[in-house]
């Protein structure tokens, strides 16, 4: 349960933000000290979850919380580039850690019926993790820079 306290955390740490802008980074000493906790405490991690939510929907800044730095606030570039690959990177894990609990299903013990959608389940996600690597790779390749070729002077 979120309590007045910590909503008057929140907005301590907000109005501090606001002389913070896009591209830079708030050291985990400096936020502790408005927060009044540690960033690690139950309360500490309910704040900066609250924060970074209203730093999106308030002033439009994605802000993201890094561990033994700080909390960064992104350049919309950092954004454009950064999310779309930590979200695909952390569906992809998903992805995995769904299949490898699957794995450990002892399909000897289902029915038919359920053996059969376990099946068609686990195949829905190999086919759904083959095409977020896929698009990650995309992007990577579309992120990556370019060679440059040297000039050669004409006769």
């Amino acid at each position: 349960m979120f309590t007045e306290k910590y909503s008057e955390n929140v907005d301590a740490v907000f109005q501090f933000l606001m002389g913070f802008g896009r591209g830079d980074t708030v050291e985990w000493e400096r936020l502790q000290t408005v927060m009044g906790c540690h960033r690690d405490d139950k309360g500490g991690r309910q704040i900066i979850r609250r924060i970074v939510k209203r730093l999106r929907r308030e002033r439009e800044i994605v802000a993201f919380p890094q561990t033994n730095i700080g909390l960064r606030l992104l350049t919309d570039r950092e954004a454009a580039i950064e999310v779309p690959a930590m979200r695909q990177r952390k569906a992809s894990r998903q992805m995995t850690r769904a299949l490898r609990e699957t794995d450990a299903v002892n399909t000897g013990a289902l029915n038919e019926w359920d053996a059969a959608a376990l099946a068609m389940s686990r195949r829905s996600i190999r086919q759904e993790r083959a095409a977020i690597n896929r698009s990650r790779k995309d992007v990577a390749a579309l992120l990556k820079p370019t060679p440059t070729n040297p000039c050669r002077p004409s006769n």
